[in-house]
């Protein structure tokens, strides 16, 4: 039973880390992100469409006290899972450290952070030619560095922080993630 919250700079590889450990060992992916773009779940979640409209097209990141009751039930219910923007900002620290607390003991908890430079990441970001990356990556990026980056130094003790070098091609990147995390290519978890 793994909880792993993702870190990394726009462009890092989050979303391609997630979508393999989904594929390759059943991970339930939630990329946070792709998530609050959508009608349907902003309505569940009880958050306003238009505000969350002007926090994309600012950059910003989401801080929307309804998003972590939402998530929480998310996370309680799946055996393993990877999430993309949780924690992402002081204001989740909180609760996210009570979503740790309230966990079973034997669920492990991993903060995987993708460690890697501007120089990596924004010729990334450049080729693949998402809308929200469009004129954004600077401030993207210096909201990473500003917001989500301090929360590393703050995560709950019980959460195990694992540092990938993410300026490598992603196979040599998820086989490392795997090691980390003892997971082996048919998807049983070895530790």
């Amino acid at each position: 039973m793994t909880v792993i919250s993702l870190f990394g700079r726009p462009g890092a590889g989050k979303s391609t880390v997630a979508r393999s450990l989904a594929e390759r060992h059943g991970f339930l992916q939630l990329p946070l992100g792709d998530m609050l773009k959508d009608p349907a779940t902003l309505a569940n979640i009880g958050i306003d469409p238009d505000a969350m409209q002007a926090a994309i097209a600012s950059g910003r990141t989401i801080t929307s006290e309804k998003l972590y009751p939402w998530l929480d039930q998310r996370i309680h219910a799946a055996t393993a899972l990877i999430v993309d923007g949780y924690p992402r900002a002081a204001n989740s620290l909180a609760p996210y450290a009570a979503l740790v607390d309230s966990l079973p003991i034997e669920r492990s908890v991993f903060a995987l952070y993708l460690e890697c430079s501007t120089a990596i990441t924004h010729p990334r970001l450049a080729a693949r030619g998402r809308s929200d990356d469009d004129g954004r990556i600077t401030s993207r990026d210096l909201e990473f560095q500003t917001v989500q980056l301090p929360l590393l130094d703050h995560l709950p003790p019980a959460v195990t922080l694992i540092r990938i070098d993410a300026a490598r091609d992603t196979e040599t990147i998820l086989a490392d993630v795997e090691a980390a995390l003892g997971l082996n290519r048919t998807g049983a978890n070895q530790g």
